[in-house]
């Protein structure tokens, strides 16, 4: 059960658990009534983003890849899924307690996600931001608060040129 808003949990502690209940396709039940949280709580618990990362219709749980300067690093395909390769949701969980945000750096390739089209990757909890185009090897750059968590979606790019059948 998901105790996001009940005061149990720091707001980057809630960020680290929705991030990993979405890709371990986890049941996101509730613990709390939404009308009396905080907004940023709430805000959490209703993006949508995420949701569809857990109710991807892959049904794929997600698995741990790899731990790097103390954080975790989860993925999980999903659609959509392009000649290159699947999509992915990143999951990042620091294990971290020294009291700042770390800056992590990572590649697909160093997770074993390639897609020889590249990727267009997004921030799930910062709508705002802008969308990345990133290749295999392009570092992914990532601050990350002690204790808590990101995710990110890194969809597959379609092919640019169009696929041919030789003799025709």
């Amino acid at each position: 059960m998901l105790i996001i808003g009940d005061y149990g949990l720091s707001y980057e502690q809630s960020k680290a658990q929705m991030a990993i209940w979405a890709i371990m396709a986890a049941p996101l039940i509730m613990s709390v009534d939404l009308r009396t949280i905080e907004p940023k709580f709430r805000d959490i618990l209703l993006n949508k983003d995420i949701i569809a990362v857990n109710q991807d219709r892959l049904g794929i749980q997600g698995r741990f890849i790899l731990r790097k300067e103390k954080i975790d690093i989860w993925t999980k395909p999903v659609l959509p899924k392009e000649e290159g390769g699947h999509s992915y949701a990143i999951a990042l969980m620091s294990r971290r307690v020294d009291g700042y945000p770390y800056r992590l750096n990572f590649t697909m390739a160093e997770l074993g996600i390639k897609n020889s089209n590249g990727f267009v990757l997004k921030d799930l909890y910062k709508k705002d931001a802008p969308l990345k185009e990133i290749n295999d090897s392009e570092p992914i750059i990532v601050r990350i608060k002690p204790s808590g968590g990101e995710i990110l979606l890194a969809t597959a790019k379609p092919s640019s040129t169009p696929a041919t059948v030789e003799g025709i």
